[in-house]
């Protein structure tokens, strides 16, 4: 709760008509970050309405905002925070990092996955937001792979049967913990489990 949120709330608080909790320690981090997350977050877009159409210079302003509360971080925890934890001059974000090194022009990279780690999404099954699309796009990049499904069909499991072992033949991990409930109800489930698949 905020100091302006505690005032307002005052005189209903006197008549019994608020209920509070105090922050239970472990759940503070989680708690309190995002609440300083947010705070960030409309700071920035301040920096982005302010900035007119110069995004170059909205950008400028934005990275030099975090990097001023990266520094102020660093005075409270100078062993946990420091210079290494600003954001680079370069202004640019980090997409891959190949294993080896190729011919000029034929470095290629794995496509990037359909949600970041960062999010979490809820999928329809419609068009590219089909559950499978986006596990195949996560799997181009992994080096190691803990799934569970439930009620995937057969036709679903041949779909992840191929990623999956070109993720192990790249010398990626299965985790022993891999788990898929087959549904098998249907019976065009039957029959495309009864066609040949790739040799093994």
């Amino acid at each position: 709760m905020t100091n302006s949120l505690d005032e307002r709330l005052a005189i209903a608080a006197e008549l019994g008509r608020v209920l509070r909790e105090p922050i239970d320690p472990d759940d503070a981090p989680e708690l309190l970050g995002r609440y300083v997350g947010a705070l960030t977050r409309q700071a920035l877009r301040a920096h982005s309405k302010a900035g007119g159409k110069d995004t170059a210079a909205q950008l400028g302003q934005q990275i030099a905002t975090v990097n001023r509360m990266v520094g102020a971080l660093g005075e409270l925890l100078p062993d946990g925070i420091g210079d290494a934890d600003t954001v680079a001059a370069s202004k640019e974000l980090l997409l891959a990092v190949a294993n080896g090194v190729a011919l000029p022009g034929e470095q290629q990279f794995p496509g990037r996955p359909v949600v970041p780690l960062s999010a979490s999404a809820l999928f329809a099954n419609r068009g590219r937001e089909r559950i499978g699309h986006a596990l195949l796009s996560e799997l181009e990049s992994a080096d190691r792979v803990d799934l569970i499904c439930a009620f995937i069909k057969w036709s679903g499991l041949r779909l992840l049967r191929d990623r999956l072992a070109e993720v192990v033949a790249l010398g990626g991990e299965l985790s022993q913990g891999t788990v898929c409930g087959v549904w098998m109800a249907c019976g065009e489930d039957v029959a495309d489990r009864a066609r040949p698949g790739p040799a093994e």
